[in-house]
């Protein structure tokens, strides 16, 4: 009769052990998932030339870069367009915004890095059509 109740309190203390266990496991888990919930979505606005909001440098006077796929020249552009686009949404602008070409030989990962860029500074409007991408001024926007 003693060793049957050592055997269940044993049994007991395991399945006390194993509750806290998966009670600590899925608090983890609810809270990463909480924390990558907002890091998994990129708000991406496409353009159609057909849409009432023109995007073009025909409306206005937009910074143009076009990236070439040489790296050596694409890599000043790019420290350019990361320089413009410190601080984009507090600067006032002479200018509707920055337009930038990536022409046949450019890589899809300077694509990323100027994504990647608007993210890290919190510029959340930008408009890719074919192999174009406008990112306008707020103060275009506004209008």
């Amino acid at each position: 009769m003693l060793k049957t109740a050592m055997a269940n309190k044993i049994v007991d203390l395991v399945f006390f052990i194993a509750i806290i266990a998966l009670s600590v496991f899925l608090y983890n888990e609810y809270k990463n998932q909480e924390e990558n919930l907002n890091k998994g979505m990129i708000v991406v606005n496409f353009w159609n030339p057909s849409n009432s909001l023109p995007f073009d440098s025909t409306y206005g006077d937009y910074k143009r870069i076009s990236l070439t796929g040489v790296k050596q020249s694409d890599s000043l552009k790019m420290a350019e367009i990361k320089d413009y686009l410190k601080g984009f949404n507090e600067k006032v602008r002479q200018i509707n915004g920055i337009h930038i070409v990536f022409t046949g030989k450019s890589k899809y990962g300077d694509f990323i890095k100027v994504l990647d860029y608007c993210l890290q500074e919190e510029i959340d409007r930008y408009i890719p059509y074919k192999n174009n991408l406008w990112i306008p001024a707020s103060e275009n926007l506004i209008k």
